[in-house]
């Protein structure tokens, strides 16, 4: 069974995260209420398939006064006991109810494949929201690191214009970009925050607790994971079981649809007694079995009509299911895609970084010694800085790549149902206690 997909990410700590908000979301918890719903609806299907018994039991007591000859009052008592019992069962001979409760039962499927589609976009949304927090963490360092470099500039420029080297303008100048780069780093603080508070939401927690904070240098990606083959992908996706299930649900409720144009044969028997004493009640017994059968004639076309509809239900599902099929292979091809062009966007600008270096370094001590003018070190000097950030988002955005990547792939592994409804038994009626239902070969 495949690991589930967080842990190709290669962070512990976002891993223990995530496996905390399955267990705990509320959102989550009320798509597990629905599969509980679906469940029980399959097992109310089923219930058609086997006879129907009701018992009756009845006692009376009636009381008669009546005036006797000679004037004189009396009255007399007298006891009714009734015992009964009514079995029935319809001979599903066309399958109707067994199509019904198919149908109910591919329901319940779909919904545990909706488990795993809720579980799957929650814990992207977190691992999302957990890299973005990471990036602009290190974007407030950046913009720190930046200001001390833009003040040093400034005391630069300005013992230079107290020698009478530079113009005011020129310290003006350079006191704006300071007051830029601070400003700039209040909106990085205040973003920060802002994410650590969806952060916590998305845990099912309070935006004031506190939460783990993840490492602003982000790391190398890890190594890419399986892609597998698109067959292996359908088996794997859980939106794409959810489909299917689906459509067998919609074709099951096509073929209840045609066994209910047929004739419906029905079985009753009963069984009862009466007296007037528990004697009489156990020696006399009435038995009746009967059958019935009902054969609709005219309906106005309704039967047809549900027929009609039932097969256009599964032509729609059916061109739904190969088109999110094809979606999907083309969502793994276009991850990839684009993460070899970030990549390879990583590379140019590290190297652009570098050579920016290197320019601000040599600049800064031709400035100090009065041979190149302020605006030619101050454009080096924003030029590196707006390198420095690009190389951080561009970093940022192929680890939120590698998440789309790999929740494009992810599917198939094991949710423990969350307390309490891990206390709900499953049944057959329904999907087994962990949700994993790979679509069938046949």
């Amino acid at each position: 069974m495949p690991e589930p997909w967080w842990r190709d990410l290669g962070d512990p700590v976002l891993s223990g995260l995530i496996e905390q908000a399955l267990g705990e979301q509320p959102g989550l918890l009320a798509v597990w209420a629905r599969l509980e719903q679906a469940q029980a609806l399959a097992r109310k299907a089923g219930a058609g398939l086997w006879p129907t018994l009701d018992a009756r039991g009845q006692a009376s007591r009636t009381h008669e006064r009546f005036e006797a000859p000679g004037g004189r009052a009396t009255s007399r008592s007298a006891a009714d006991l009734f015992l009964g019992a009514a079995a029935a069962y319809e001979l599903d001979v066309w399958g109707r109810v067994r199509a019904t409760r198919e149908a109910a039962l591919q329901d319940a499927h779909a919904a545990g494949a909706q488990v795993q589609v809720a579980a799957l976009t929650l814990s992207a949304q977190i691992a999302t929201v957990w890299f973005q927090w990471a990036a602009q963490r290190a974007l407030v360092a950046l913009w720190e690191r930046q200001a001390v470099l833009q003040s040093n500039m400034l005391r630069l420029v300005e013992a230079r214009f107290e020698r009478g080297q530079v113009g005011a303008a020129d310290v003006l100048r350079q006191r704006q970009v300071v007051e830029s780069v601070h400003g700039n780093l209040l909106v990085a603080r205040a973003q920060t925050e802002l994410l650590r508070q969806q952060l916590a939401v998305l845990l099912g927690r309070a935006p004031g607790e506190p939460i783990p904070e993840p490492d602003p240098e982000l790391p190398p990606l890890p190594p890419l994971p399986q892609t597998g083959v698109p067959a292996e992908l359908v088996l794997r996706r859980p939106d794409l079981q959810a489909g299917y299930h689906s459509l067998l649900a919609a074709d099951a409720r096509l073929a209840a649809a045609v066994a209910d144009r047929f004739p419906r044969l029905s079985l009753s028997a009963q069984i009862s007694t009466d007296g007037n004493s528990t004697r009489v009640l156990l020696d006399q017994w009435l038995a009746t079995l009967a059958a019935n059968l009902t054969a609709p004639i005219l309906d106005g076309g309704a039967r047809r009509a549900e027929v009609d509809y039932r097969r256009a239900v599964v032509a729609e599902r059916f061109h739904a299911f190969r088109q999110a099929a094809l979606e999907a292979v083309a969502e793994v091809e276009t991850a990839l895609i684009r993460e070899q062009q970030l990549e390879g966007l990583r590379t140019s600008l590290s190297r652009q970084l570098e050579l920016a270096d290197r320019t601000v370094d040599r600049l800064r001590d031709s400035y100090s010694k009065g041979t190149v003018d302020y605006l030619r070190v101050l454009d080096a000097l924003l030029t590196q800085q707006g390198l420095q950030r690009a190389e951080l988002e561009t970093r940022r955005d192929l680890w939120l790549q590698r998440v789309t990547l790999c929740r494009a792939l992810a599917g198939g592994w094991s949710l423990p149902r969350p307390d309490p409804l891990d206390q709900v038994s499953a049944t057959a009626a329904g999907p087994p206690q962990t949700v994993s239902h790979p679509v069938p070969s046949s």
